[in-house]
């Protein structure tokens, strides 16, 4: 898949996910995809697999948040490799307090799917997980 392509795919799939179509980014991965946690960041986070997976991921966010908005940053193309820089925009859904961080995620596209999402709270992690380092 050309490169662009692959930067197409990443901004359909954040659009979709701001519509709150989760079907259309579920069907943008790959069967077995991986979905990584943000290490250390929650204390139940978990990673998850599988489209089956990506549906849990999208039950468990939405059962702590509300009022989702991701807004991208950035989008660094390396070929089947992405650096996604996002700023999530959230409300607590138990406690409606309103807030943001960022959030830099490394993907992994190939023939056209999203095989591996890894997560992180540094750009330095992500391109380090997304193989973008100097």
């Amino acid at each position: 898949m050309p490169q662009e392509e692959n930067v197409e795919l990443a901004h359909r799939g954040l659009d979709a996910l701001n519509r709150g179509e989760f079907e259309a980014v579920i069907e943008l991965c790959d069967p077995e995809v991986e979905w990584k946690a943000i290490p250390g960041f929650l204390p139940d986070a978990e990673d998850f697999h599988g489209r089956a997976g990506v549906r849990a991921w999208f039950d468990k966010v939405g059962e702590a948040l509300r009022e989702l908005r991701w807004e991208v940053e950035e989008i660094t193309d390396g070929g089947d490799r992405l650096l996604v820089a996002l700023r999530l925009h959230a409300a607590g859904r138990a406690s409606g307090i309103q807030g943001e961080f960022q959030i830099f995620q490394a993907w992994t596209i190939r023939n056209g799917k999203l095989t591996r999402l890894e997560s992180y709270l540094s750009r330095e992690e992500a391109l380090d997980a997304a193989g973008m380092q100097g």
